[in-house]
């Protein structure tokens, strides 16, 4: 199983704890930040809340992936992104 770890943006004055509650209860692991939300999980949990394709799903090593915000949090959250892999070189 991938692990995933995405990014959630927050709206300016959004229900913070409403949102981490619909991702806690859809089965994802959340950690508060400054301006969202991380939020982990299992890529086939991924491709089932956001209703992604294998290729939408995980991180890239060139870009990141930008995830489809579900009608429930679309007046609360400005974006889901899964970051690229960091590079690391010697």
């Amino acid at each position: 199983m991938n692990y995933v770890e995405a990014i959630v943006t927050l709206a300016e004055n959004a229900d913070l704890v409403g949102i981490q509650t619909w991702f806690e209860k859809h089965g994802f692991q959340t950690v508060r930040m400054k301006m969202g939300l991380l939020v982990t999980g299992g890529e086939d949990l991924f491709r089932q809340a956001f209703d992604v394709t294998e290729g939408e799903s995980h991180a890239h090593a060139d870009r990141d992936v930008e995830i489809p915000i579900p009608a429930a949090l679309a007046n609360s959250v400005t974006s889901i992104t899964i970051r690229r892999l960091p590079s690391i070189h010697s």
